[in-house]
């Protein structure tokens, strides 16, 4: 079903790009038909990066250049969306130019925010406790789409600099299966503090049950509709 969805959905967006964007241009069939063509393949990029994995061909720049086709195509999409909105309601229309130049520029700017190490955002609130604790949080590390232990080293190292008391991960920390990913997650084990996690939907995509057992030889503590006192704390957790 995930991979229908991850086919179907971006096919259907590919589409109303071609109907509305492509085929009206003032242009030749040929470049038409190659745009179309571009269009279409370049809408299955999630999908084929799902099914490269495991094998030799899905090496990380495969991985880059399939997550900005896909990144891309969803753009466009949006882009057009919306200048088609504004031009039905407003009568504004938008050069082709501009909408596909608009798309790859937010591409761009969120493929670099994406990938890049994660910022440090501080919150501080007063719960009655005796003593101060400090807790960090980290979500969706997805590990093994495009980011490897070293990256995941470098988080870690910026975790143990912060001195936590708690750590808690909440969801999606990989993409892929134990057999392949668990070398990866190495990093996780340097953590020093208690680390207490629940799952994500990306844990459910790639075989939760064979997981589990990874999680816990990492030293995560995993809460599932349960809950424990650390620090002066209840901490409570769900999938």
């Amino acid at each position: 079903m995930f991979l229908v969805l991850m086919t179907l959905v971006p096919l259907l967006m590919a589409i109303y790009i071609v109907k509305r964007l492509i085929l009206p241009c003032d242009i030749s069939l040929r470049l038409k038909m190659i745009l179309t063509a571009f269009t279409l393949l370049f809408s299955q990029a999630a999908g084929i990066n799902f099914v490269l994995y495991g094998t030799s061909f899905r090496t990380e720049l495969v991985m880059i250049l399939t997550s900005f086709c896909f990144c891309f195509i969803f753009m466009l999409f949006i882009c057009c969306l919306l200048a088609n909105l504004i031009g039905w309601i407003f009568g504004l229309f938008f050069p082709v130019f501009w909408i596909v130049f608009t798309a790859f520029g937010v591409c761009l700017l969120s493929m670099w925010l994406g990938t890049k190490q994660p910022s440090i955002h501080r919150l501080n609130f007063h719960a009655g406790l005796a003593q101060p604790v400090k807790i960090v949080q980290l979500t969706d590390l997805h590990i093994g789409s495009y980011f490897t232990k070293e990256w995941l080293a470098k988080v870690i190292d910026k975790v143990n600099a912060l001195h936590p008391d708690i750590v808690f991960i909440t969801g999606d920390i990989i993409d892929g299966s134990p057999h392949l990913l668990e070398p990866q997650l190495q990093p996780l084990t340097k953590i020093n503090a208690p680390v207490y996690m629940v799952y994500g939907n990306h844990e459910y995509y790639y075989n939760l049950k064979q997981w589990v057992p990874v999680f816990e030889r990492l030293g995560l503590h995993i809460l599932e509709n349960e809950s424990v006192e650390a620090n002066g704390l209840v901490i409570g957790g769900v999938g």
